[in-house]
């Protein structure tokens, strides 16, 4: 791991505007309250692992509610990746109403926001609640969010949509369609989520270029899983926008990565969570960050389902291996980048 005079050698630079220069970062308990006061940019965040606890327990029935619970209780002691998902459906069982989930995006966007995530990139997968439309479904999320942000000027929230790499070709194209027609209202992209094991995502390229071709971004989980087999097939066919968590990327997609100076979303607690490494080593964009200036955004991926964490908690957790500075750094580099990725989609 790195050690304080390791990083303070890569070079640090001083507090920005968000931080008094005059204050003495002397305690843990200072350093946190500071990373919670800066404004921060949260680059990977999914609706449903991000719907508050007590949401989710207040709609959940008692059986409902000890499966959400023991499910949580389980990847805090770490789980294989593809068995970590198995607790996404039983969220979906809970919000089961549109009702429901407008309340749920409302409560969730509110989180975000006292935790000062000025700028929010949160994905979700089209779903059919009470026999409406996938389309009906993606406009009550719209409502819960703007309802949210009329209350904040400052506050954005921008929507990518999800599919899986096994989505069928019918499903992609509805999914590209919707994500066009409400370019205007606030979604910005298609997100490759899921796990990344399964499904052969070539059958659905043609519509992901269509989505590109109309402006859209493309962001990709990859390198979730060193089983992958579609890494360079991505990244050639796709040339992705954003990737997502790229722990265990072969040796080419990497380079290419670098090269096209693409953005890495690191997700510090659920990549050690889903066991994508081992705890025992820095985050490999941490390093690649360190020791190139890749460019890099912190999030939270799914904040109820990894222990309720925070993005500044995320930051924190940064602090035994970076000086303070540096973490500062970071988050003020990519809450400035993420204005500019968006500034066309206000």
């Amino acid at each position: 791991m790195f050690g304080s005079s390791t990083i303070a050698s890569k070079g640090t630079t001083p507090f920005t505007d968000h931080v008094n220069q005059d204050v003495s970062i002397s305690s843990e308990e200072m350093k946190f309250q500071i990373l919670k006061s800066i404004p921060k940019y949260n680059s990977h965040c999914h609706l449903g692992g991000e719907i508050p606890i007590e949401i989710l327990l207040g709609y959940a029935n008692e059986e409902q509610a000890e499966a959400i619970k023991q499910a949580i209780s389980e990847l805090s002691f770490g789980k294989e990746y593809e068995k970590a998902f198995h607790i996404f459906p039983l969220i979906t069982q809970i919000i089961n109403t549109h009702d429901k989930l407008k309340e749920a995006t409302y409560q969730t966007c509110q989180r975000f926001k006292l935790d000062n995530n000025k700028i929010v990139l949160l994905r979700t997968g089209l779903k059919l609640l009470e026999n409406k439309t996938y389309e009906e479904y993606l406009n009550t999320v719209l409502k819960g969010v703007q309802k949210s942000k009329s209350l904040d000027e400052d506050f954005d929230v921008f929507l990518m949509l999800s599919l899986k790499r096994s989505s069928t070709q019918e499903m992609a194209q509805m999914t590209v369609d919707l994500a066009i027609k409400y370019q205007d209202k606030g979604i910005v992209g298609i997100d490759i989520s899921d796990i990344s094991t399964v499904g052969n995502i070539a059958q659905i390229v043609p519509e992901l270029h269509k989505a590109k071709k109309s402006g859209l971004k493309i962001a990709v989980h990859m390198g979730e899983s060193a089983r992958e087999k579609d890494q360079l097939f991505i990244l050639e066919e796709l040339e992705p926008d954003l990737i997502d968590h790229g722990v265990n990327l072969c040796k080419e997609a990497k380079e290419l990565i670098q090269k096209r100076n693409i953005p890495v979303t690191v997700c510090l607690t659920s990549s050690i969570a889903a066991k994508m490494h081992n705890d025992a080593n820095l985050h490999p964009w941490i390093v690649e960050h360190l020791e190139s200036g890749h460019p890099i955004d912190l999030g939270t991926d799914d904040s109820t389902v990894f222990g309720n964490i925070s993005l500044s908690s995320e930051f924190y957790k940064l602090c035994s291996d970076l000086e303070f500075e540096k973490i500062v750094q970071i988050a003020n580099e990519s809450f400035n980048r993420s204005k500019f990725l968006f500034q066309n989609s206000k």
